[in-house]
């Protein structure tokens, strides 16, 4: 039986969620899973997860999905992870969006430059 590490969308249409669940490898997308490790909520960039358990499931040889092992290096990470008493190591992470400028606010700080250019001239 190949087991694998994926997530199990949840929440309603336009509004998903998802659940970090062990399955067999056969299993359809939200069929029936063998244990639910963790949670993932794409809108507001929630994560976490069971890193004890994660690290279980992976030494026994369920493969990880892309998106569940990305999930998993971010809330590993020492700064974020947050262990609660008696639950084993459990890793949470909220994610920020970066402050990249958007690209009308670019084009607008291009036409000042050539703005500011042009009059010394």
């Amino acid at each position: 039986m190949a087991v694998k590490i994926r997530l199990k969308r949840t929440g309603a249409v336009n509004k998903p969620c998802f659940r970090i669940v062990v399955t067999d490898g056969r299993a359809q997308r939200d069929g029936m899973t063998i244990e639910e490790i963790g949670f993932y909520n794409p809108v507001s960039k929630e994560e976490t997860i069971n890193l004890d358990r994660f690290n279980y499931w992976k030494g026994v040889g369920a493969q990880p999905s892309g998106t569940v092992l990305a999930i998993a290096t971010r809330c590993a990470d020492p700064a974020k992870a947050r262990a609660k008493p008696g639950e084993g190591q459990i890793g949470t992470s909220k994610r920020t969006r970066s402050s990249k400028p958007s690209k009308v606010e670019l084009r607008k700080k291009q036409a000042e430059k050539a703005a500011a250019e042009q009059k010394p001239a």
